[in-house]
C-alpha cells in the first residue's frame, strides 16, 4: 500500500456547513476512503492554499482518482493536489542502476 497526502479546497457552497458545525468532514473522509479499500490515517484543516489535508493508504492510484472525481462531482471539492509518499531508501537503490550521461556544454 502506498501512502498519499491529498490536499483540497472546498467550494464556497460546501464551506458553509463546515463553519456552522453541522458537517462531519472527518467521518465523511473515513467512509469514502474505506469504501474503496483504503486505510484512513488522518485529516486536518489547513492554513494556506488548501483547506484540508487527508493522509491515507491505497493499493493503487486509480482508487485515489475515483474518490477525488466523486468529491468534485458532488460539488464539494474545488481544487486538489495529490502527493504520493516515497521511500528514499528505494529511490537510492534504484538510482544505482540509472545510466545517464549529462550533455557536454
Amino acid at each position: 500500500m502506498a501512502l498519499y497526502l491529498m490536499m483540497g479546497t472546498y467550494t464556497n457552497d460546501s464551506a458553509g456547513p463546515l463553519i456552522k458545525g453541522n458537517s462531519d468532514r472527518r467521518a465523511a473522509m473515513v467512509t469514502m476512503i474505506e469504501s474503496v479499500g483504503g486505510i484512513f490515517k488522518d485529516y486536518h484543516i489547513t492554513r494556506g492554499e488548501y483547506d484540508f489535508c487527508i493522509i491515507a493508504e491505497f493499493d493503487n492510484y486509480e482508487k485515489v482518482a475515483a474518490i477525488v472525481l466523486n468529491a468534485k462531482a458532488s460539488g464539494t471539492l474545488k481544487d486538489s493536489m495529490i502527493l504520493e509518499a516515497l521511500d528514499l531508501g528505494n529511490i537510492r537503490k534504484y538510482s544505482e542502476d540509472v545510466n545517464y550521461t549529462p550533455p557536454k556544454t
